[in-house]
């Protein structure tokens, strides 16, 4: 049995051009941040689609005249190769902006910041007011670096595997996802309701499968060293010899709050 959470992370590349157009007033910051949330979202949708059409349609004229929907694609080249996907990072998450909002003399409206997501993910974007709305001028997205934070050492990453799937171990018993959903990291709680969680592991509920029950040692023996990769995500996989059979395991977190806090599972029994 197979079951895995994914939850893809940003990289970056920016595009913008400035211009002269008529003059508007500041937006208020609830419409600022509903304005740059549309975009990253809409953004996100045509690099995971692939097809930058609908986006084209939705940006200013003067980008419309400069770029072609297969034009933008081949902008955002790096993005769509690699799946990208910022959407699931920043979903129900207010943007700070930084400097302050501002409108320049020339109508460009600049809205710059960062969401509070693991990584961060921050934006630079321009906007022009055309057609009763505040349309896309210049798009740039960007994922921080990983912070440099050191693998844990492989006890400690013994016992954060164990205690993980131990909770979900005992959200699978309790068919009860509410403990585990407030032990996954920001970005996870975001994207997923308990229920919803519930929902992608409903294979294991159905069966009443217990992981750790199933565990002949407790000792997970892992597929090398404990890492981080690029994106300051620890990957912890590896083996648990079972009473029936191996259990494979891939484990990913993120650190917040000072502690590991898991952002993708996967569990094979």
């Amino acid at each position: 049995m197979n079951t895995r959470l994914r939850f893809s992370l940003a990289a970056s590349i920016l595009l913008g051009f400035a211009l002269t157009a008529a003059a508007q007033q500041v937006p208020a910051q609830a419409e600022a941040e509903r304005i740059v949330s549309g975009t990253v979202k809409d953004f996100s949708a045509a690099v995971m689609s692939g097809d930058f059409t609908a986006f084209h349609a939705q940006t200013a004229t003067q980008l419309k005249a400069k770029y072609t929907p297969a034009q933008l694609k081949e902008a955002y080249a790096a993005f769509v190769e690699a799946k990208i996907d910022v959407a699931p990072l920043v979903q129900g998450l207010k943007p700070t902006f930084d400097p302050p909002i501002k409108l320049g003399d020339d109508g460009v409206l600049k809205l710059e910041g960062s969401f509070p997501s693991t990584p961060r993910v921050t934006f630079r974007c321009s906007y022009v007011y055309q057609a009763g709305g505040w349309k896309p001028l210049g798009v740039g997205v960007v994922k921080e670096a990983a912070t440099g934070r050191a693998a844990p050492a492989p006890a400690d990453a013994q016992r954060l595997v164990l205690q993980t799937l131990q909770e979900f171990s005992d959200a699978v018993s309790a068919n009860d996802f509410s403990a585990l959903h407030a032990r996954g990291s920001t970005p996870l709680r975001k994207q997923l309701t308990p229920a919803k969680l519930k929902e992608s592991f409903a294979a294991f509920v159905d069966q009443k499968i217990n992981v750790v029950a199933l565990m002949k040692s407790k000792t997970a023996e892992f597929d090398g060293q404990p890492s981080i990769d690029d994106d300051g995500v620890l990957v912890l996989k590896g083996t648990y010899q079972g009473k029936s059979g191996p259990i494979r395991f891939t484990v990913k977190y993120v650190f917040e709050d000072g502690e590991w806090r898991w952002l993708a599972l996967n569990v094979k029994t």
